[in-house]
């Protein structure tokens, strides 16, 4: 089985950013590279192309509810319960009143 290159690299945009969520960017990238990069081969997607994707989803997991690692750092920076502001940043977020 082959699969397509967008397949491919759809499967590695959502995993991270899936792992993003619950991860730091570091770690996340670390520990995923290399699985994900064995499957990015084959497929014919260069290192550099899939090495800013993963960057990039890593980066925007960290900002994604409910466990956005930056949330919890932007809310203690800011004195303020995420859940106030998280809901104006966010369309489509229940925003309490």
């Amino acid at each position: 089985m082959n699969p397509p290159p967008w397949a491919v690299l759809g499967f590695a945009n959502l995993t991270m950013l899936v792992a993003g969520m619950f991860v730091d960017v570091f770690s996340n990238i670390l520990i995923l590279s290399p699985l994900l990069l064995r499957l990015m081969e084959p497929a014919g997607i260069s290192e550099l192309h899939f090495g800013i994707v993963a960057t990039v989803n890593s980066d925007m997991g960290n900002i994604t509810p409910p466990f956005g690692l930056n949330l919890f750092v932007a809310s203690g920076a800011f004195k303020k319960a995420m859940w106030k502001w998280c809901g104006q940043s966010f369309p489509g977020w229940p925003s309490p009143s």
